[in-house]
């Protein structure tokens, strides 16, 4: 019989229990285990799904910002235009494939915008909300440099048998009742010198930072005035309006509307004065005291001298004068023929040495002595006063002050180049393409070049490609005058066939270096296009060349000039002869030498460093360019902002 242990069974039944038990644990640790991972997925993919809804919001915000650099000064409600309208930022992938965002506009409550995105990844989601504000931009365009009319910084010669004059185009063609005298002649540096001659007739104002000098038989319809002197001797000639001088004053044989002021002397000879003589020098200046001399014709107001006053055969009317006394002099008085009304007053000595002489109703008071042929009563006490009283009854008349001019400074009140044109031309040569040079030939009725804002071609070209000439041209986004836009470039352009504009296009085109049309060359600008030349070459216009602009200045809405140059050429840059066709452009040329001898007239603005106008072709100023967009002032503007305002973790 065999012998059986107690034990055995017990250790076996043992061993199958601790296995079990381990079994279980081990068990219960995968499971635990399982449930973390899941958690942990679980978890993974909820942020995921976070930053992909954070990714979506902040890919609206970089869409949001690019429309507003788009349109920098829209308004509120463009933009809430604008943001409808975009849609395609309102979805896309996260940084996987698996991941995705979607977004929508829940709420817009005045200038505060709140989107909800929700951010997946595969069954994770996560949804939050963004609240933003628009702030909109605030636009202040530089002024029009086109305001006046016609300026010459450093000069400006008119000659001819032209004329200047102003109308609007805004109310049609040029001519009957639409033709003005709102043209100014204008200088802007401190030798800015006018020259006015041959038969030039300006329907407007003169205003000189240096000095005036007339030849021929010229005449102004308005005011005259200058930082220098006046010289009016070579011919007769018509001024309407009032004539005032830092410098002396000379004319001849000329008819003066309304009044002369000077604060230097003043000699006219046979001058027909529609209103009072003043010579009102600075105390204590070279010019002080300065005389004034008159000799012959009628003075229809009075005259007023720091220093002596001589009358030769002169009438001194008095009926339109807003002085006090037909003659206030702080010098001597000598009157030879002629007659004085209004009264005379003298604080120095009196002479009337001739037969003939008359002072109205003897009404005369000096300080002085006192010499007379014909009236010795005027020697008597009763016609007699001391300085001191005599002076209390002088009108007080003020020097004249200085025309404001560009003393070179960035603080000058005026300025030849208001926009700056160096920076400008910096900003375009910053993306600056060279594509080589456009020939437009004219061979048979001419090769046919369209421009349009985005890319220009041949529609017709016979010859000008087989002659070197690039075929065709796509813009390059550029920033002038502030505003990024779509810029056709170019090194050199010459033109002997046609160059036409792409219809409701307005179209910026940067020429490196120079421009020239001639033989029997058009550049054509349809109604609702516009034509903006950036040029660093010479620009000419040679004789058979036409230019078509559309009748009205500027477009609707945007108000652009239809035509605009712009240049920084520093010489004899812009040429302009032309043919038989008026030609209209708003020219801004501050450094550059501007010749205009066409026989044909000039429409438009032109601001040039100087400026000669001596064809027979008038220059008629557009004053509807006076209202003219050229660009924002950085100085002044700012850009629309999107502002992050927060989270909302929904």
């Amino acid at each position: 019989m065999l012998y059986s242990h107690p034990n055995k069974g017990f250790a076996l039944l043992s061993v199958m229990l601790l296995v079990m038990m381990a079994s279980v644990l081990v068990a219960g640790s995968l499971k635990d285990n399982f449930i973390q991972e899941r958690l942990s997925g679980n978890f993974h993919k909820k942020m995921n799904s976070r930053h992909t809804a954070e990714l979506g919001v902040l890919n609206i915000r970089e869409e949001v910002e690019n429309m507003i650099k788009a349109n920098p000064y829209m308004e509120l409600d463009d933009f809430v235009e604008a943001l409808a309208a975009n849609t395609d930022m309102m979805s896309d992938t996260g940084l996987s494939d698996h991941s995705k965002y979607s977004s929508e506009l829940t709420s817009v409550s005045g200038d505060v915008f709140t989107f909800k995105t929700q951010g997946s990844q595969f069954e994770g989601r996560d949804t939050l909300s963004a609240v933003f504000k628009f702030v909109p931009g605030n636009l202040v365009n530089y002024p029009s440099p086109f305001a006046t009319g016609l300026t010459g910084c450093d000069g400006v010669v008119l000659g001819g048998s032209g004329e200047a004059d102003s109308y609007n185009s805004k109310d049609g063609a040029y001519g009957g009742d639409n033709i003005g005298d709102a043209v100014t002649v204008s200088t802007v540096s401190d030798i800015g010198v006018i020259t006015i001659k041959g038969g030039a007739d300006i329907q407007g104002d003169v205003k000189a930072t240096s000095n005036v000098i007339f030849g021929g038989s010229a005449s102004i319809s308005g005011n005259l005035s200058t930082n220098g002197f006046v010289d009016i001797t070579s011919a007769s000639s018509f001024i309407g309006g009032d004539v005032t001088a830092l410098d002396y004053v000379d004319v001849k044989n000329t008819i003066i509307g309304g009044s002369i002021q000077s604060n230097s002397y003043i000699t006219l000879s046979q001058v027909v004065v529609g209103g009072d003589v003043i010579s009102s020098p600075v105390a204590g200046s070279p010019n002080d005291p300065s005389n004034i001399d008159i000799t012959g014709e009628t003075i229809y107001g009075g005259v007023y001298s720091k220093g002596n006053v001589f009358l030769n055969n002169a009438i001194i009317d008095y009926e339109t004068s807003k002085l006090s006394f037909g003659v206030q002099t702080f010098g001597n008085f000598i009157q030879t023929y002629g007659r004085v009304d209004g009264g005379v007053r003298v604080v120095g000595d009196v002479s009337l040495p001739k037969w003939g002489t008359t002072i109205s109703n003897d009404d005369l008071l000096y300080a002085g002595t006192g010499s007379f042929i014909e009236h010795t009563d005027f020697g008597l006490g009763d016609y007699h006063d001391t300085e001191e009283n005599i002076i209390a009854l002088f009108d007080e008349i003020e020097p004249l002050e200085e025309i404001p001019f560009d003393d070179g400074g960035e603080d000058s009140e005026v300025q030849c180049d208001p926009l700056n044109i160096d920076s400008q031309m910096s900003d375009i040569n910053q993306d600056y393409v060279s594509n080589g040079d456009l020939f437009v030939s004219g061979s048979g009725s001419g090769d046919v070049f369209v421009i349009g804002e985005t890319s220009a071609e041949f529609s017709v070209d016979r010859n000008s490609t087989n002659q070197g000439s690039i075929a065709s041209l796509e813009s390059v986004r550029a920033t002038f005058l502030s505003l990024e836009r779509n810029v056709i470039m170019v090194d050199n352009v010459s033109v002997k066939g046609h160059i036409k504009i792409a219809d409701n296009s307005h179209v910026v085109w940067f020429i490196k270096g120079n421009f020239e049309m001639g033989g029997q060359s058009t550049l054509t600008i349809p109604d609702g296009s516009s034509l903006m030349i950036i040029i660093q070459g010479t620009f000419e216009v040679g004789g058979g060349g036409e230019i078509y602009t559309p009748d009205v200045g500027l477009t609707n809405p945007d108000k652009l000039p239809v035509l605009s140059i712009f240049s920084d050429y520093v010489g004899d840059g812009i040429a302009i002869q032309g043919g038989t066709e008026d030609i209209y452009a708003a020219v801004y040329a501050p450094k550059t030498d501007v010749t205009v001898t066409s026989s044909a007239d000039f429409m438009g603005a032109i601001l040039g460093k100087t400026v000669s106008i001596t064809g027979s072709g008038a220059f008629h100023y557009d004053v509807y360019l006076g209202e003219s967009v050229v660009g924002p002032d950085p100085d002044v503007s700012s850009t629309g902002k999107f502002q992050f305002l927060g989270f909302q973790y929904l």
